[in-house]
């Protein structure tokens, strides 16, 4: 009896602790759950924002060196074209006009060729560019003048990439050399050569 009247008395207080408890498991998967989700899609779209602008960042410098390069290759190409157009006005238009302008200035300076060498072409040497060696003997005044005058003209010829050998006499003096010049038919098969490995 003393039992049941005790229960009968704490029923109530069960019945509230029962109560309390559901409310906060409730409250648990009502609230707290949900929070804790939320908070963590909150976490995981600011790591995906701060992601995201570092990739701009990196996509920026990217792009900052593409454009740059971009640049740089059409200058080089500009500089190119520059230079090749320059090549082409002052090319020979055959070997034979690079061989006879040479006989001309030899003839002006009253200078004489007595080796002339064979026609070369370097294998790292730009293209169209040829070397004829020579041997050309007379006063040291005229070989002087005769060198300027090559150096000086319109067309393109060098002579200083290649070893020279001079003997100098009071009456005669003799220098040995390859004179370089650009041959326009030769640049031209080259270019259709280049042209057709595009293709």
């Amino acid at each position: 009896m003393i039992k049941i009247d005790s229960l009968q008395e704490n029923k109530e207080k069960i019945i509230v602790i029962v109560l309390i408890g559901l409310n906060l498991i409730f409250f648990y998967f009502c609230s707290i759950i949900p929070y804790n989700r939320l908070k963590l899609k909150k976490e995981t779209v600011r790591e995906f924002e701060l992601k995201l602008k570092k990739f701009s960042k990196e996509k920026e410098i990217v792009e900052k060196i593409y454009n740059s390069k971009i640049e740089k290759e059409k200058e080089i190409e500009r500089k190119f074209n520059e230079s090749r157009e320059k090549i082409v006005t002052k090319s020979f238009k055959n070997i034979g006009e690079f061989e006879k302008t040479i006989l001309e200035r030899l003839k002006k300076h009253n200078l004489y060729s007595q080796i002339i060498g064979r026609v070369e072409k370097l294998n790292n040497e730009i293209e169209g560019k040829v070397y004829i060696s020579y041997e050309i003997i007379g006063k040291e005044k005229n070989i002087k003048k005769f060198i300027q005058e090559l150096e000086n003209g319109e067309k393109l010829i060098s002579l200083v990439e290649t070893p020279v050998y001079i003997e100098i006499k009071e009456e005669e003096s003799k220098i040995k050399l390859k004179i370089a010049g650009y041959i326009l038919n030769l640049l031209e098969k080259e270019q259709e050569k280049i042209d057709i490995e595009k293709v």
